[in-house]
């Protein structure tokens, strides 16, 4: 799977994947990143530990100096 982002602001941003608990499953990016482009993020469906995440809701949250914004997505085993 991909999240695909468009940064309108260079900057430091972040995304990391919730579960329907709230507690944090994994942090996809957390650096500076150029602003006008698309850019892919990939994730594999694990978690920090490197294991498959359990079939559920989670949610995304990407951050950055600007704005937050939620996105949620259902993992099917």
């Amino acid at each position: 799977m991909f999240v695909r982002l468009y940064l309108s602001q260079a900057g430091v941003c972040s995304l990391k994947i919730y579960n329907s608990a709230g507690e944090l499953v994994r942090v996809l990016l957390e650096e500076k990143r150029q602003a006008g482009i698309y850019q892919e993020i990939p994730w594999d469906g694990k978690n920090m530990e490197g294991e498959d995440v359990a079939s559920g809701l989670y949610v995304l949250y990407y951050t950055n100096r600007y704005e937050t914004r939620a996105a949620k997505v259902l993992v099917i085993r």
